[in-house]
């Protein structure tokens, strides 16, 4: 299986505190399903401008969190956009979204992990 997150990345840029690990993962999950609609929109209403802003924007929101997979997904619909061809869009979006269908799986595991052991850390 493919490293879904570059835990060095991750753990250089947070000091490897798990909580403040846990609360970009929360973000970056709750965010995430409205910036794919809006790729999903701008491919079809063909505006590759707001394709590769958005694409921009994931890629370096996939980057905070060490999820590179995602961010090299992400970073190909930004080419695409930048480009003005969208005639490999729907490919590239189409492998974004099985990106973040994995990602999303594995981080919403790890956010219920998290919670699980701070619940067991705070019992009498």
């Amino acid at each position: 299986m493919m490293n879904l997150i570059n835990w060095q990345h991750l753990n250089e840029i947070t000091g490897g505190d798990t909580e403040f690990q846990a609360e970009l993962f929360q973000e970056f999950v709750d965010q995430m399903p409205d910036m794919i609609r809006q790729l999903q929109f701008a491919l079809e209403s063909g505006d590759s401008t707001t394709l590769g802003h958005v694409a921009h924007t994931i890629k370096g929101s996939a980057r905070s969190i060490g999820a590179e997979p995602f961010a090299e997904s992400a970073h190909s619909l930004e080419q695409i956009g930048k480009a003005g061809d969208l005639s490999h869009a729907s490919n590239a979006l189409q492998t974004l979204e099985q990106h973040w269908d994995a990602l999303h799986a594995y981080l919403q595991n790890l956010l219920r992990q998290n919670a699980a052991s701070r619940e067991v850390a705070t019992e009498p």
